[in-house]
Protein backbone atom coordinates (compact mmCIF):
# COMPACT_ATOMS: atom_id res chain seq x y z
CA UNK A 1 0.00 0.00 0.00
CA UNK A 2 2.40 2.80 0.39
CA UNK A 3 5.99 2.71 -0.47
CA UNK A 4 8.48 -0.48 -0.46
CA UNK A 5 11.09 -0.78 1.54
CA UNK A 6 14.32 -2.42 0.17
CA UNK A 7 16.64 -4.63 1.79
CA UNK A 8 19.62 -2.88 3.82
CA UNK A 9 22.15 -4.75 1.24
CA UNK A 10 21.04 -2.74 -1.92
CA UNK A 11 21.19 0.60 0.34
CA UNK A 12 24.71 -0.05 0.80
CA UNK A 13 25.60 -0.16 -2.40
CA UNK A 14 27.30 3.42 -3.87
CA UNK A 15 24.81 3.91 -6.75
CA UNK A 16 27.24 4.27 -10.45
CA UNK A 17 28.04 8.55 -11.07
CA UNK A 18 26.06 9.85 -13.84
CA UNK A 19 27.55 10.94 -16.84
CA UNK A 20 28.01 14.64 -15.89
CA UNK A 21 29.37 13.59 -12.48
CA UNK A 22 32.28 10.89 -14.44
CA UNK A 23 33.25 13.84 -17.20
CA UNK A 24 33.82 16.12 -14.30
CA UNK A 25 35.88 13.23 -12.18
CA UNK A 26 37.61 12.45 -15.57
CA UNK A 27 38.52 15.92 -16.06
CA UNK A 28 40.05 16.84 -12.87
CA UNK A 29 42.16 13.50 -12.73
CA UNK A 30 43.68 14.62 -16.52
CA UNK A 31 44.24 18.07 -15.34
CA UNK A 32 46.04 16.87 -12.11
CA UNK A 33 48.03 14.42 -14.07
CA UNK A 34 49.30 17.21 -15.95
CA UNK A 35 50.39 19.59 -13.62
CA UNK A 36 51.77 17.15 -10.65
CA UNK A 37 52.30 19.28 -6.97
CA UNK A 38 55.83 19.51 -6.91
CA UNK A 39 58.23 22.19 -5.05
CA UNK A 40 58.34 24.56 -7.40
CA UNK A 41 54.81 25.53 -7.96
CA UNK A 42 53.72 25.56 -3.64
CA UNK A 43 53.82 29.05 -2.40
CA UNK A 44 55.73 29.70 0.56
CA UNK A 45 54.86 33.45 1.12
CA UNK A 46 52.12 34.89 -0.46
CA UNK A 47 52.64 38.04 -2.84
CA UNK A 48 50.17 40.05 -1.24
CA UNK A 49 52.62 40.10 2.15
CA UNK A 50 55.30 41.86 0.00
CA UNK A 51 53.29 44.39 -0.14
CA UNK A 52 52.02 44.66 3.08
CA UNK A 53 55.73 44.56 4.00
CA UNK A 54 56.05 47.55 1.33
CA UNK A 55 53.46 49.42 3.32
CA UNK A 56 54.53 48.81 6.88
CA UNK A 57 58.02 50.27 5.71
CA UNK A 58 56.56 53.12 4.61
CA UNK A 59 54.52 53.87 7.38
CA UNK A 60 57.68 53.46 9.47
CA UNK A 61 59.63 55.74 7.61
CA UNK A 62 57.08 58.39 7.81
CA UNK A 63 56.97 58.22 11.72
CA UNK A 64 60.50 58.73 12.30
CA UNK A 65 60.49 61.49 9.22
CA UNK A 66 57.15 63.35 10.31
CA UNK A 67 57.77 64.81 13.66
CA UNK A 68 60.90 67.40 12.09
CA UNK A 69 62.20 66.51 9.04
CA UNK A 70 64.91 69.45 9.45
CA UNK A 71 66.54 67.66 11.90
CA UNK A 72 67.10 64.85 10.99
CA UNK A 73 70.24 63.43 11.51
CA UNK A 74 72.49 61.43 9.81
CA UNK A 75 71.96 58.04 10.83
CA UNK A 76 68.37 58.86 10.93
CA UNK A 77 68.17 59.71 6.78
CA UNK A 78 70.27 56.90 6.41
CA UNK A 79 67.50 54.72 7.73
CA UNK A 80 64.60 56.41 6.01
CA UNK A 81 66.82 55.52 2.81
CA UNK A 82 67.40 52.34 3.91
CA UNK A 83 63.62 51.87 4.83
CA UNK A 84 62.62 53.35 1.66
CA UNK A 85 64.99 50.44 -0.72
CA UNK A 86 64.11 47.70 1.53
CA UNK A 87 60.05 48.76 0.37
CA UNK A 88 60.79 49.64 -2.89
CA UNK A 89 62.37 45.92 -3.25
CA UNK A 90 59.85 44.14 -1.35
CA UNK A 91 57.61 45.79 -3.83
CA UNK A 92 59.24 44.82 -6.85
CA UNK A 93 59.53 41.03 -5.42
CA UNK A 94 56.01 41.07 -5.55
CA UNK A 95 55.01 42.46 -9.10
CA UNK A 96 57.38 39.74 -10.05
CA UNK A 97 56.12 37.26 -8.56
CA UNK A 98 52.77 38.08 -9.37
CA UNK A 99 53.36 37.56 -13.31
CA UNK A 100 53.07 34.42 -15.19
CA UNK A 101 55.51 31.99 -15.85
CA UNK A 102 56.19 31.06 -19.42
Amino acid sequence: MGRETKPASDLQKDPAPGLGVRSLMQGNRASMADKPETSANRVIIPVWYYFGVDLVLLAVTVGVAWPNPAALGWKAQLLCIALVALGAVAGIVGVLKRMPED
